[in-house]
């Protein structure tokens, strides 16, 4: 299945480019050298039929990065900020099983961890939507933690750059004050790689 999907959107893989529709992006490595993702929900705006080239993107490009070091073994560190979800861009059931799929079968020995942060019960209602269609496998590697939680993860499992552009991150996500532009301006400045939101601003 791995390969019809790698098929299918050939194009994509092979140009690696994609319309910017959110914020995912990588966004350092942990302790032994995973590649981590973060993915704030709070920047998704579409359906998320129309985030999935993006997401699909980012995780064959992290798994890349990963497979260049010692200890990584193309595994990903997937992090997920679920403050200020939007269910309603996330109830097609078509869309979920097609990149679950997708991540079950292409990036299936990918996952190293899945953190969920802030677990609402918008995240709850994802969550029983999705987890029909993953694997008992994939299932266990997720952990579901509040802010707090995550923070005392991030300092033991990230490195130290990777810590502190986590902490910032959550911080600016729940900020009142800061916009989507203020936003995205500070996840182009804490991404590692241009995939898939361009060239890193100084």
């Amino acid at each position: 299945q791995a390969l019809e999907f790698r098929a299918r959107d050939r194009e994509l893989f092979v140009n690696l480019r994609c319309d910017v529709r959110c914020d995912i992006r990588i966004i350092g490595r942990d302790v032994q050298d995973h590649s981590v993702i973060f993915f704030c929900t709070r920047s998704q705006t579409d359906p998320l039929r129309f985030i999935r080239d993006q997401i699909i993107l980012t995780f064959e490009q992290a798994c890349k990065l990963s497979q260049n070091t010692e200890k990584g073994e193309g595994r990903v560190y997937f992090v997920a900020d679920c403050t200020g979800l939007n269910m309603r861009l996330n109830m097609d059931t078509a869309a979920i099983k097609d990149l679950a799929a997708m991540l079950g079968s292409v990036f299936a020995e990918c996952m190293f961890k899945i953190l969920i942060v802030d677990f609402n019960r918008a995240a709850q209602a994802a969550w029983w939507m999705v987890k029909p269609f993953l694997s008992p496998v994939t299932r266990e590697k997720f952990a579901f933690v509040g802010e707090a939680k995550a923070l005392e993860l991030f300092r033991k499992d990230m490195d130290g750059p990777t810590f502190e552009r986590l902490e910032r991150t959550l911080k600016v996500n729940r900020d009142p004050k800061t916009s989507s532009s203020d936003r995205e301006q500070h996840a182009r400045r804490t991404t590692i790689h241009e995939v898939p939101l361009g060239p890193r601003l100084c």
